[in-house]
């Protein structure tokens, strides 16, 4: 059986450009030109994309691949190339609500630019303005998608995400970045503990919506689902960790001095390919 390659599955506004870039770029976790992204994959596979070529490559060009990362979709997973370890990052649902409207904001190619950008982020969800504000990561996880209204998700849809989440082959989580790191090193048998760049940090909503108690615990409500698949998935995280006792610490401390040093020499304008590791 041929060495199953890696899936990265890229939920929006869960650091998923750094994560992609350390994939890429990061400490030779895979050889040269074997990692590919397919971060247009949500939204079609279009004439003369990267997508559409994958598909019609050989499978000898095919098996240099590996690792995939990008806005992929768990509905086409069969299209893509197996055995494979799937992983992916979560975050807390309302921080990923607040970067996900801001990055709507300041990105013109967001559908709902226009309204993000003189609608605050609760008018929008009580408006539906996309069905992306509604409990995003159960969406992503599961069959629903884009398919179910907004506000129709059920409790089946929280179960297919728990299933897919335990298919993978290991999860981290936006809030633990530098553990989830360690873990998956762990779950992939990488080589080392990939250093990073941080991209993409968008902003949190902006400083004019302040939201009453009310309104706050209001869309706290709306993301139940997802609050709900996070907190499971962090009890996860969390016993893994767990498991890995004074090791797990040492190697964290050890990691982190490994990133302190990569992060000064990043500010004095050295590039990746003369980093360590």
């Amino acid at each position: 059986m041929p060495e199953p390659i890696t899936i990265y599955y890229h939920i929006p506004k869960t650091a998923g450009t750094t994560f992609r870039d350390l994939l890429m770029y990061g400490n030779r976790l895979y050889p040269p030109n074997s990692v590919l992204s397919l971060d247009n994959w949500q939204h079609g596979v279009e004439p003369g994309s990267t997508e559409e070529s994958f598909f019609t490559w050989s499978s000898k060009k095919k098996s240099t691949i590996r690792c995939i990362c990008g806005h992929l979709t768990w509905q086409k997973r069969d299209l893509l190339p197996a055995p494979a370890n799937w992983i992916t990052f979560l975050r807390e649902p309302i921080p990923l609500l607040r970067s996900y409207h801001a990055f709507a904001r300041r990105h013109t190619s967001e559908p709902w630019h226009k309204e993000a950008k003189t609608m605050g982020l609760s008018e929008m969800v009580r408006h539906r303005m996309s069905v992306r504000l509604d409990n995003l990561q159960v969406r992503w996880l599961s069959e629903a998608l884009d398919k179910v209204p907004f506000g129709a998700l059920k409790q089946i849809h929280l179960d297919q995400a728990k299933r897919t989440i335990e298919k993978f082959a290991g999860i981290g989580l936006v809030e633990q970045f530098n553990r989830s790191l360690i873990l998956l090193t762990e779950a992939l048998n990488w080589p080392v503990v990939p250093t990073y760049r941080s991209f993409n940090r968008t902003p949190t909503i902006e400083s004019d919506e302040i939201w009453s108690n009310e309104t706050s615990d209001w869309l706290v409500a709306t993301q139940s689902w997802d609050i709900e698949l996070y907190q499971w998935a962090s009890e996860r995280f969390h016993c893994d960790w767990n498991a890995l006792g004074d090791t797990g610490s040492r190697r964290l401390e050890f990691f982190e001095s490994e990133q302190k040093i990569f992060d000064r020499k990043l500010a004095g304008g050295k590039s990746r390919s003369v980093l360590p590791g």
